[in-house]
């Protein structure tokens, strides 16, 4: 059987292995995993670097597995906004949307116009 500091290594490597686009599934095992970790380590009688040691590691992993569980988030939130957009655009047809329109960038402002050009090199002479 591996070490506690050992099976936490190999938490936080899966953890950060997991991508932009993670399984729930996934994240629920490795959360799981975390947990009884964790209980290992309470329940371990370790004081002084070793401890330390350790619970920086917990730390750690428990840092990956909510930055993974909010990229999970992120990805079903933006999913469903894309839907949305293309059930509207379907709905609507004459109504232009801002993934269509190509002058939905268009400000009255000369000044924004003006940097927005410069910064795609419409300005710069030849």
């Amino acid at each position: 059987m591996s070490s506690l500091a050992d099976r936490y290594l190999d938490l936080i490597a899966e953890t950060q292995q997991v991508g932009w686009h993670p399984d729930q599934q996934r994240l629920d095992e490795i959360g799981a995993e975390l947990v009884e970790l964790d209980h290992q380590l309470k329940i371990s009688r370790m004081t002084g670097p070793d401890y330390d040691r350790l619970d920086k590691m917990r730390g750690r992993a428990h840092r990956l597995l909510l930055e993974a569980r909010s990229d999970h988030d992120i990805a079903l939130a933006a999913a469903e906004a894309a839907r949305k957009r293309e059930a509207h655009d379907a709905a609507h047809p004459n109504i232009l949307s801002p993934q269509r329109n190509t002058l939905a960038d268009w400000s009255g402002n000369a000044l924004e116009r003006a940097l927005r050009e410069r910064e795609r090199g419409y300005g710069r002479e030849r």
